[in-house]
């Protein structure tokens, strides 16, 4: 049987995500979904995406998100709450941004992904 994870994959893969999934020996799962849209308010259309998953989701929520690393505002400006950091060998932008709850049983990757885009979206 499927865990959340897994079938949250699957349904992203099903409407044409391109993701590479990275389990981690503490149990996250580093996910990295390809080409994702950024928004008119930044200086590219889209980037890599990271996410963290953690070993007890979906009853633990996803919070911050991380992208390439020269993802600035349209005006060349670093987004507000964002600083440089380290993952999978390479460097990533983290977004500081959270969500101001995590629904256990309502919430997944799905929705944790349309928080990012209305994030992304808004201009940062």
């Amino acid at each position: 049987m499927a865990t959340p994870l897994e079938r949250d994959i699957a349904t992203l893969e099903g409407q044409g995500v391109a993701l590479r999934p990275h389990p981690q020996t503490d149990g996250w799962t580093f996910l990295v979904l390809a080409g994702w849209p950024l928004g008119p308010h930044f200086n590219r259309p889209s980037a890599e995406l990271l996410l963290k998953i953690p070993p007890t989701y979906p009853f633990a929520g996803l919070d911050m998100f991380w992208t390439d690393p020269d993802v600035r505002l349209a005006d060349g400006r670093m987004p507000a709450n964002t600083s440089v950091e380290q993952a999978l060998g390479r460097s990533w932008l983290r977004f500081s941004w959270h969500p101001s709850t995590w629904r256990q049983g309502v919430d997944n990757l799905l929705t944790y992904l349309a928080f990012v885009d209305r994030r992304l979206h808004t201009g940062g």
